[in-house]
């Protein structure tokens, strides 16, 4: 039950999000993405390529490789979600999702969707 108030307490907070796409944010990503990578940690044995193990010092130097691009994505949300104004993490988040409305103008008039008019307006 309380998963339901605190998903109804987003869909009020954030009005312009739809109840399933709060469920599949919390659900699916939230839940799906670290648990791919703890089972890949957890049934790790190693890099094998013909019956010839690699070095340890090898692996870590591929695991860096790999987690240096990413962990930019959970990282710079993060740091948007602690840098961004607001009383809540629900308001937060919401300003977050919505879209810039300069940027969203520049996309129009570049894909020329805006009309003659509207593009003197801006």
């Amino acid at each position: 039950m309380q998963i339901w108030l605190a998903l109804l307490s987003f869909q009020s907070v954030c009005p312009s999000g739809a109840l399933i796409q709060v469920i599949s944010m919390r659900a699916h990503s939230f839940a799906l993405f670290p648990g791919v990578f703890l089972f890949s940690i957890i049934q790790w044995s190693g890099v094998v390529y013909d019956k010839y193990q690699y070095p340890d010092w090898a692996e870590f130097c591929g695991w860096v490789l790999a987690l240096a691009s990413m962990l930019w994505i959970p990282g710079v949300a993060i740091y948007k979600i602690i840098k961004t104004p607001g009383s809540s993490i629900y308001q937060r988040i919401c300003f977050l999702l919505r879209p810039d409305q300069e940027e969203m103008k520049a996309i129009e008039v570049r894909e020329g969707l805006a009309t003659h008019s509207e593009m003197q307006n801006l």
